[in-house]
């Protein structure tokens, strides 16, 4: 059954698989480390908070759905099981949803302020211009993608009316988070990629390069965290997490290697993605609280 026509339970599937949940979920749970690290815990459950987290839950959701449209001819050769080219979604359908979530997103944010609005539009156009122009440009793409992860931090602090340095500091470890992540999947997709002629890292200049480019990430990732816990008060206490969030990008470090290892790379992405989630909760344990 293709979507609209029903909505059982494969139709939903399928939604859920072309809006890509999981990194709706992630996305939101940013937004809920940026309003605690601005308010503590009492912001966690602010009005404000909710409506935002459920505002960037639509703008990426929105944001895959189009990137799939515009991959429909790249994913029928190297994912043909997504809902697009596999038949699930039609491409049309597509469009409606992603209309409507980008509509959604943008009354939820113009429901918290005109600010926070205006913010959740232009998310939605950098998304858009991703998947238009922008993914199959040498790091400009991936870059924006890693910025977009990093201000969902700094969003959750800006519907409360303030952004201080602690808010800025994990906006920064998830952007460079998400880069070097972002350097792990165009390894992956190299190939692929190539026969496109899709530029991106790993095709410029080769997957045994891109992966040392990968380990500088993580190498980033560490000097983050370290510097991180160099301004915090209670730097025992905010160790084990500061090391617990950079394991799984160490051990992914360790699987990968020189990048040339097919199977070693998709089990890294697979633990970075099934990691992401308690490393938020993780960042904000490390991160500086304003009290």
């Amino acid at each position: 059954m293709k979507f609209p026509m029903g909505l059982g339970a494969g139709t939903l599937a399928a939604i859920f698989v072309l809006c890509r949940g999981l990194s709706c979920v992630a996305a939101g749970c940013a937004v809920y480390l940026g309003a605690y690290l601005v308010g503590g815990t009492a912001y966690l459950t602010s009005d404000n908070t909710h409506l935002a987290a459920l505002a960037v839950a639509a703008v990426v959701a929105a944001s895959n759905v189009v990137n799939d449209i515009y991959d429909v001819d790249l994913d029928t050769v190297d994912k043909p099981w997504r809902p697009i080219p596999s038949g699930a979604i039609r491409v049309r359908w597509a469009w409606t949803l992603f209309w409507t979530l980008s509509a959604t997103s943008s009354i939820l944010g113009f429901e918290i302020s005109r600010v926070s609005g205006w913010l959740v539009l232009l998310n939605l156009i950098l998304g858009f211009v991703y998947s238009a122009a922008l993914k199959g440009t040498f790091l400009v793409g991936s870059a924006v993608v890693a910025i977009q992860a990093g201000l969902s931090v700094a969003y959750g602090a800006i519907v409360h009316n303030g952004v201080p340095s602690t808010v800025w500091e994990a906006s920064a470890i998830v952007s460079v988070y998400w880069i070097t992540y972002l350097i792990l999947i165009t390894i992956r997709d190299a190939e692929s990629d190539g026969e496109f002629n899709i530029t991106t890292l790993a095709t410029k200049l080769g997957p045994e390069r891109a992966s040392v480019c990968f380990h500088m990430g993580v190498a980033a990732c560490v000097i983050a965290i370290a510097l991180e816990l160099c301004v915090v008060d209670n730097k025992a206490e905010r160790l084990l997490p500061g090391v617990a969030f950079l394991a799984p990008l160490l051990v992914t470090a360790a699987m990968v290697g020189d990048g040339m290892k097919r199977a070693r790379i998709l089990l890294g992405i697979r633990l970075l993605r099934m990691t992401w989630l308690p490393s938020v909760v993780l960042l904000a344990m490390v991160s500086r609280k304003v009290t």
